[in-house]
């Protein structure tokens, strides 16, 4: 035992005199070496109550990748050195650590020491999850220091790199643990309490990834058989870059797919194809019957593609926008044989504003897909959010994804007139090109590439370029590519709810009585959803066109939740629960206050509510034409009423034809041609449904029809 100690203090006799030379670069106070006895090693983001406790949803119980140690795990230091004004004798690389199931502990018997036991130290270092993991040195060529690449769904086998063509995790979360490379770097890092112990906090340093798909109307029926036979798999994410290097300044990973890089890692010609595709882990489904919804929750790792690597790979400085592709299977009975038949779909996933999708080290990108399955017509968002614990949304939050609008403000949004007064602003939606606008993707507004509108600000973009620079866009198309919520949250607003304390978002309508709407707008069966202040649509004057929009309303301060005044066309429209209306008109109605244009194959299914003298079901003052049309409430509020129209007077050329109204709930109103009152239970009949579509085939519209959905008001199919 003497000869042990004597060793010891030998040892640290030697190296305090090697320190000698340099004790003006010792810290102050507690300045001798200390021996580095212990560490303890946690997971970034492996607390469960951390994460969840601040969780405004319910929260997935998955907990992607490597979350604890486990036996026999190690720990390469590449870097523990004093950050400031190293000292060699206590500078140490590629020291090993092996983690027994309870305390790490050095693979060798020797000893590392503290410079200080008061100045930051830096340490770096890597836990490779598994012994066959692809890890392989390399120097970088610009500094002549050492890094580390790797491979994603890499592995050695007798020495060789092997890369599958598809990194697959559907085994679960065994696969993603495989490849979750966790590393350390703490530049900030000092001794614990007892100036001899070290914490050590390690991060995850790939990318990972949550794909829900939802999907509606699947159901082909409502028996019990097609509920169960639904299902979604072979979630894919196309051509994903797998190569990547890590260093050691930082504690994640960078893409490789340099050919110096692709050369140093594998060894072998593998630049000519450098990208594979990721197949991920099912974790968990929703599903219910009633509506005929389901969701599937998917999972995997991918190398980080951060806004730096698409700049530092963009061809001569500009970045261009690469989708990320996302395939996946949709399995269903038939309706009319009840086989299960199966079907694959691809969708190209785009960020907020039709930017680029990044994928951040350490960080979640999840990707919500929402499909109609009966039309089979995608939406997808994407949020970024912690590693792990993230929140599944319910079915409504899925279909509402992110997509709120949190400011009616017209400075908070800029038009190409905006941009170019102030040329350091970049456009919200529509860019000036030469003497026209196009949109971020190259959409022109001509009916073959219409404009595309893909969140709330674009919306309003749209409101303040007819509002205030007088751009009628005429001529021009635009389409509603997404489902868009009025207000900031899911949470109730004051208008909603007398116990809330939250104001509600004030629309401001598009158009104005001296800039009126006059293009087409195509709302592609999307849902705007709790609008609230004036109508969709101010004014649409007599070349506008206004068609397959289906609004809700929590209240309105104009005369009709889709306009105030028409002179165009509205086609297809659909007002969802009761419409509220407190407008200054003489006249009001669920869909539209004033009409001198066109109503075609439009329904209210809710009841009216106005404060105007002339209240209609569908139209409060109506000098146009309304055809095949329905309102299945009450009308209050006037001292002239009507099931569809309060009053009409019609041009030479103008009609009232095949329009319904619900006698069961509505007894009282004006007399009108054109307007019939039918009880409940026809209005919820096929025959009903013929009615309808006779009406608009004998009046020339053939690209609109209604369908029949047993015990329940007719609905349009959904074409456009």
């Amino acid at each position: 035992m003497k000869i042990r100690l004597s060793y010891i203090a030998l040892l640290t006799t030697v190296m305090l005199q090697a320190c000698s030379t340099d004790g003006d670069l010792l810290g102050t106070g507690d300045s001798d070496p200390q021996e580095l006895k212990g560490i303890t090693v946690s997971i970034m983001g492996s607390s469960l109550s951390s994460t969840r406790a601040t969780a405004t949803t319910p929260v997935i119980g998955v907990e992607l990748g490597r979350n604890s140690f486990v036996a026999d795990d190690q720990l390469m230091l590449t870097t523990f050195k004093r950050t400031s004004n190293a000292i060699d004798q206590f500078s140490y690389t590629d020291k090993e650590y092996v983690y027994s199931g309870t305390a790490w502990s050095m693979a060798t018997k020797e000893k590392l020491y503290w410079t200080d036991a008061v100045s930051m130290h830096t340490i770096a270092g890597y836990s490779l999850p598994s012994s066959d993991y692809f890890w392989a040195t390399g120097i970088l060529s610009d500094t002549e220091t050492k890094c580390y690449y790797g491979a994603l769904g890499g592995s050695y086998i007798n020495g060789n790199l092997v890369l599958p063509d598809t990194v697959d995790y559907s085994a679960g979360n065994t696969a993603v643990q495989a490849q979750d490379l966790l590393l350390l770097h703490n530049a900030a890092l000092s001794p614990e309490e007892n100036q001899t112990a070290a914490a050590l906090e390690m991060k995850h340093a790939l990318s990972s990834v949550r794909v829900n798909v939802n999907v509606d109307d699947y159901s082909s029926g409502s028996s019990s058989v097609d509920y169960n036979e639904v299902t979604i798999s072979d979630v894919i994410i196309k051509n994903q870059p797998v190569f990547y290097r890590w260093n050691q300044v930082g504690d994640s990973v960078i893409s490789s797919t340099s050919q110096d890089d692709i050369s140093t890692i594998a060894e072998a010609d593998y630049s000519s194809d450098t990208k594979r595709m990721i197949k991920l882990w099912q974790a968990s489904s929703t599903d219910d019957a009633k509506t005929g919804t389901k969701s599937e929750s998917f999972y995997g790792l991918v190398v980080p593609q951060t806004k730096e690597y698409y700049n530092y790979y963009a061809k001569e400085g500009v970045v261009t926008v690469q989708p990320v592709q996302i395939s996946f299977t949709v399995s269903y009975p038939n309706a009319k044989t009840g086989e299960v038949e199966s079907h694959t779909y691809t969708t190209s996933v785009y960020g907020s504003n039709s930017s680029q999708v990044y994928f951040n080290p350490g960080k979640c990108t999840t990707i919500d897909i929402n499909m109609n399955h009966k039309n089979e017509k995608l939406t997808t968002t994407v949020t970024f959010q912690d590693w792990q614990f993230v929140a599944t949304p319910d079915q409504g939050e899925l279909v509402k994804v992110t997509n709120y609008l949190s400011s009616a403000d017209f400075t908070k949004v800029y038009t190409p007139a905006d941009v170019k007064a102030n040329a350091s602003l970049d456009a919200t939606w529509l860019h000036s090109s030469g003497n026209s606008y196009a949109d971020e993707a190259g959409n022109d507004g001509s009916v073959t590439h219409p404009y595309l509108i893909n969140t709330p600000d674009q919306l309003l973009t749209l409101a303040k370029m007819v509002n205030t620079d007088g751009v009628t866009f005429e001529g021009k198309y635009i389409v509603l590519n997404a489902d868009i919520i009025m207000q900031a949250s899911s949470d109730s607003t004051k208008v909603e709810s007398s116990k809330s304390s939250k104001s509600a978002v004030v629309w401001p309508g598009i158009g104005t009585e001296e800039h009126t709407f006059q293009g087409t707008f195509w709302g592609a069966n999307r849902y705007i959803h709790r609008l609230y202040g004036n109508p969709l649509f101010t004014a649409i004057g007599a070349s506008g066109n206004v068609s397959r929009v289906q609004l809700h309303s929590i209240s309105v301060a104009g005369d009709g939740v889709l306009a105030n005044t028409n002179a165009g066309m509205i086609a297809g429209c659909r007002i969802l629960g009761d419409a509220t209306l407190t407008g200054t008109g003489s006249a009001q109605g669920a869909a539209v206050g004033t009409n001198s244009g066109d109503i075609v194959a439009c329904y209210h299914v809710g009841n009216t509510q106005g404060v105007a003298t002339h209240v209609g079901g569908l139209v409060g003052s109506n000098t146009g034409s309304l055809t095949g049309c329905y309102h299945t409430g009450t009308v209050t509020g006037g001292s002239v009423l009507g099931g569809i129209v309060a009053v009409s007077s019609l041009a030479s050329d103008k009609f009232i034809y095949g329009c319904y109204y619900n006698s069961t709930l509505f007894t009282t109103g004006a007399s009108i041609e054109g307007v019939t009152g039918y009880p409940r239970n026809t209005m919820v009949s096929s025959g009903f449904v013929t009615t309808l579509n006779t009406a608009l085939s004998e009046k020339g519209y053939t690209d609109l029809d209604f369908e029949f959905r047993p015990a329940n008001y007719p609905s349009l199919i959904d074409t456009y």
